[in-house]
């Protein structure tokens, strides 16, 4: 493996440069004004840092919508493009949604028992942790100020265009909400534990008037001065050179085993449960990927290859290069 201190020769290899470490932006984003100042998620700092004008979100995921409601509280004028995210209330029956989570299993589901691949794309649900912690809705943006759109499909001659989707993004959003309160009102009546009565959060309380979204608007008009591409990130692997990527650029596996002898996966999401991309199902993951390359070296001293050869020579992980 090449680097910028040298060449390293190892028995074995493990990629755990994370999956959403490459920032994503769109390629209609190519067709918005020189003078609009854009920038990925992974740039954004503060409200103050943007020009002063309008912000236009794009994406209504967690960095979205938590970076849409911080403009919207500096008194930024905000637009969400939004997108079909599911949300949970931050707090429900007298605990936080983390603590049911991993009480109920959900982040032990594994990736063989996920029937419908478009899950595993599935942006995590709209929640903040800021201040405390409080739950996100679309509804409580707008009441904060944030004008809701749907998705944003165009941009070309200083105009944007937006899909019809607003109303049914919100509706998906809510339906992930009431599905959740669902999971944990059948687990407490089946458990018999004991916890607070069911509750609504101020947050998720209906406003009306968010059935219509104009279908395009006009930068200019809009004084948008900045656009934040809330848009996700992907796998940093343009320097992994060998033949185990799948077209999305992410490393073909078995619960963190690729097919390239020596080669490992960690810290990628649904890398063996849903929990794999959190910081709560990390661990466990690195410990069977280190168990699976202490066995495999043990293995290879038992056949008589001896560590120090395989090591030397650097075949294993001879495609390797950054």
């Amino acid at each position: 493996m090449t680097t910028a201190t040298g060449t390293i020769a190892a028995r074995a290899v493990v990629v755990a440069g994370g999956g959403q470490r490459r920032p994503v932006i769109p390629e209609l984003a190519a067709g918005l004004p020189a003078a609009v100042v854009q920038l990925h998620t992974a740039r954004y700092r503060s409200p103050a840092a943007l020009p002063p004008g309008a912000v236009l979100v794009v994406g209504s995921g967690q960095s979205g919508a938590q970076i849409a409601g911080e403009l919207a509280l500096a008194g930024r004028d905000v637009l969400l493009a939004t997108s079909r995210v599911p949300r949970v209330p931050r707090r429900y029956r007298g605990r936080d949604v983390h603590e049911w989570a991993v009480e109920l299993g959900v982040y032990d589901q594994p990736a063989e028992a996920v029937t419908d691949p478009a899950e595993f794309t599935q942006p995590h649900p709209m929640l903040s942790g800021a201040h405390g912690g409080h739950t996100v809705s679309y509804q409580q943006l707008a009441r904060d100020g944030v004008r809701l759109l749907g998705r944003l499909i165009g941009a070309q001659d200083g105009k944007l265009r937006f899909g019809p989707d607003l109303p049914g993004n919100m509706q998906y959003a809510d339906a992930a909400a009431a599905r959740f309160r669902r999971m944990v009102d059948g687990y407490v009546a089946r458990a018999g534990i004991v916890a607070a009565e069911p509750d609504t959060d101020p947050a998720e309380r209906p406003e009306p008037g968010l059935e219509y979204s104009p279908a395009s608007l006009d930068i200019r008009a809009e004084h948008i001065a900045s656009v934040v591409w809330c848009t996700g990130f992907g796998p940093d692997t343009g320097w992994l050179h060998v033949p185990v990527l799948r077209p999305d650029g992410a490393p073909a596996h078995t619960r963190g085993v690729t097919a390239f002898p020596g080669l490992y996966v960690a810290g990628y999401p649904w890398l063996s449960n849903r929990g794999s991309g959190l910081l709560y199902g990390a661990a466990p993951d690195a410990a069977r990927v280190a168990q699976h390359i202490a066995a495999s070296g043990r293995s290879r001293v038992l056949t008589g290859a001896g560590r120090n050869g395989i090591v030397a020579s650097g075949t294993p992980m001879e495609g390797a290069r950054r």
